[in-house]
């Protein structure tokens, strides 16, 4: 009865029927079969749907547009039909909130007896496509996909489609767009046809890997076949051109080397480290194998870590590529890694980011091409890359950190550290305001410990032999240690350095690493207590084979005992007051008192430039004021001290001079009791025994009373006896 009555349909409008929607006569070409007229369609006629409906079933509809869909590539630019802004063709619109079913359905048709082909043209290019399918219904039954495409094709072009129909079988098509979510999805089809007899026969067209694996990020699908995973806990970015305005990150992408080219690089944190993940889409590697090249970027100071995964049925699988920490320069650089041979893979980048807006990671060119990677031997860390540091351009700190265990950090600066001649007046590598270093902070009121720690390096076979530079000038100069640790035992210091060194300049010092072995350096600075005592470093540095053996230097005996307090960084030398007695001894310049019995001058200059130190007196006690020096080691042909003393007053006490040796005061070497004849400077001396080990100790006990201030200036030490 169907069949009966579309011959009858066919043969009125062969007659010249009349269309309801447009009042034209539209006559069937001798040549077109009853099926190609309900099946064929090219949306440029009065009837622009021809025998097609939008189903009311659905969540969205199929629209008409001729010419450009949209501003940019990932549509069509003309239909299929007419290749120009004449010709019609359907498509499907898009939403960034949800994703949507569009169902354009035709009408029953038979086919003829040998069968038929339905031909059909689409375009699905855009970041976000969904699918599109084809169905033919039968009997209110759908059925399974005849057809279907899911994702973007490798060109923005239409492409041909068709499918076979039973031989004198009822069909109805059905075209179901499931959209993706984003407004570059659109789908579009265009000029269905039918013809009789079956489609060519088309072996499966196995999916292109590397189609679904390449990626540059400068198409109008920026992101290829990959989408940022939604169970990590940050995302990666497209960006043009210059990631920062500094020199850490890309300046330009890979693949064009310039402002127009596009990457992708992951944000940053100072508050938290987080993960972000990239994930692909699932390719089957050729037969021969595939190798996996991509580039990346890692240059910053707070650099986290990239990985490389496959995964495989939902399994992540342990890293096949990694790179930990900054690269050497800030540039692009190529890794791969194999894939087995016809074996299902998707790839995974995971970045984990440090702490620091200084650690953005890029990748940009990912490509899969047949047969596995070269082999290349792996690359041993370069220990000097690890080590070396000058403390200059965008990663200050090189591979060095703060420790998070000690009390105080090392910071970087500049040019003077401080107003006077206590401190760098500039760094070490060169020699001006431009450069860089490291500085530890000092306090009155505590001593603290700053701890710099590098990273585990290993020594060349040879050995190594580790140079850096040390500023350590100030009166209240603690010490500096140089610990190499290993396997998490920091071991004994390596090389010291306590109190401050002769003149206010930078001292190269070195430490020799043995062969092959593993070591991380560690910088210990103990401060000492007052703001005169900054300890700097500069230029670390690893070179192969030990450091050149040197004989002990043994410290300068006159280094440690002359003094003219005269110095204003260091006033008191290497002579401190005592924490044991009652009263300390003061620094002064000029008279001491306004009347004849102080020094009016210090005995080195003889002027009020001049300093000298002297002790207080009090009316209601009499007080000890102890000055201690450090321990030194008198000349093998033996020691004379000489020194100026100042004691003319009323209620004069007396002056005793000792030296003390394994802490033991010994009896006074020296000493003089009430004034002097003249008010005037004198000289005293004390012979020291060759190769003695002594610590000089000035005691000065007042009497109650005002004017008997005892004054001491211009302490030496020369070879020999007195």
């Amino acid at each position: 009865m169907g069949k009966t009555c579309a011959v009858a349909a066919l043969v009125a409008t062969l007659l010249c029927v009349t269309c309801a929607a447009g009042g034209a006569n539209e006559v069937i070409p001798p040549e077109m079969s009853e099926t190609s007229f309900l099946v064929d369609c090219d949306f440029d006629s009065a009837i622009p749907f021809c025998h097609y409906t939008n189903s009311k079933t659905d969540d969205a509809d199929w629209y008409t547009t001729s010419g450009r869909l949209n501003d940019d590539e990932i549509g069509p630019v003309a239909d299929h039909t007419t290749g120009n802004y004449t010709g019609t063709y359907l498509y499907t619109k898009t939403s960034y909130s949800e994703s949507f079913e569009s169902r354009l359905e035709g009408v029953t048709a038979v086919a003829p007896a040998d069968g038929g082909c339905v031909r059909f043209w689409y375009h699905m290019y855009g970041s976000s496509i969904g699918s599109l399918k084809v169905h033919t219904e039968r009997s209110g039954d759908l059925g399974p996909a005849r057809w279907s495409q899911s994702g973007y094709t490798k060109v923005s072009q239409w492409y041909e489609a068709s499918i076979s129909i039973e031989p004198a079988s009822e069909f109805k098509l059905v075209f179901i767009s499931e959209s993706g979510t984003g407004f570059r999805g659109n789908i579009a089809i265009d000029d269905i046809s039918f013809v009789d007899g079956q489609c060519p026969v088309i072996p499966p067209e196995m999916p292109d890997p590397s189609f679904l694996v390449d990626c540059d990020f400068d198409s109008a699908i920026r992101f290829c076949h990959y989408t940022n995973s939604e169970t990590d806990e940050a995302d990666w970015y497209t960006i043009s051109g210059k990631l920062n305005d500094d020199e850490i990150g890309p300046v330009a992408d890979h693949t064009t080397g310039n402002y127009s080219g596009t990457y992708l690089y992951t944000k940053t944190s100072y508050s938290e480290s987080f993960e972000s993940r990239l994930e692909g889409v699932t390719a089957v590697a050729p037969a021969e194998g595939g190798c996996v090249r991509f580039w990346c970027h890692m240059y910053g100071s707070s650099i986290g870590s990239l990985k490389v995964h496959t995964e495989k049925s939902g399994d992540l699988g342990p890293a096949r590529w990694s790179q930990s920490g900054y690269t050497k320069v800030s540039q692009w650089y190529e890794a791969s890694i194999s894939i087995e041979p016809a074996s299902e893979f998707k790839l995974v980048f995971v970045s984990e980011s440090g702490t620091g807006f200084r650690g953005n990671i890029a990748i940009d060119d990912i490509s899969l091409a047949g047969g596995p990677c070269p082999v290349k031997p792996p690359e041993m860390p370069d220990p000097s890359f690890l080590v070396d540091c000058d403390f200059e351009g965008a990663i200050p700190y090189c591979h060095y950190t703060n420790s998070k265990t000690d009390d105080a950090e090392w910071y970087t600066t500049s040019g003077k550290l401080n107003d006077d001649e206590i401190g760098p007046v500039a760094d070490h590598t060169t020699g001006n305001y431009s450069g860089t270093y490291l500085y530890t902070k000092t306090s009155y009121s505590e001593s603290f410990e700053s701890r710099l720690e590098g990273v585990t390096a290993v020594a060349p076979a040879e050995g190594g032999c580790v140079r850096f530079w040390y500023h350590m000038y100030g009166s209240s100069i603690g010490s500096l240690k140089v610990h190499t640790e290993a396997s998490g035992d920091l071991g004994p210091a390596r090389w010291s350095q306590l109190g401050y060194t002769k003149v206010s300049q930078w001292y190269e010092a070195s430490i020799s690493i043995e062969p092959a072995s593993e070591f991380k350096l560690v910088f210990v600075s103990e401060s000492g207590t007052g703001f005169r005592g900054n300890i700097a470093i500069d230029d670390i540095s690893l070179a192969g084979g030990p450091c050149p053996v040197k004989p002990p230097e043994m410290p300068d005996p006159s280094f440690l005992v002359d003094c003219d307090f005269d110095i204003s960084a260091i006033p008191l030398c290497h002579y401190t007051n005592s924490k044991t007695d009652e009263a300390d001894w003061y620094t002064i310049s000029g008279g001491l008192n306004d009347d004849e019995i102080g020094p009016i001058a210090d005995h080195t200059t003889g002027n009020y430039t001049g300093t000298y130190l002297y002790t207080k007196t009090s009316y209601s006690e009499s007080l000890e004021s102890r000055l201690e020096g450090v321990t030194a080691v008198a000349p093998d042909d033996g020691g004379c001290v000489r020194f100026w003393y100042h004691m003319y007053g009323s209620s004069i006490g007396s002056l005793k001079v000792h030296t003390e040796a394994s802490g033991d005061l010994g009896p006074a070497r020296w000493s003089q009791s009430g004034y002097t004849k003249v008010s005037q400077w004198y000289e005293a001396s004390i012979s020291i025994d060759p190769g003695e080990d002594f610590k000089l100790v000035f005691v000065s006990q007042s009497r109650v009373g005002s004017v008997g201030n005892i004054a001491i200036d211009d302490i030496g030490l020369v070879s020999g006896k007195c």
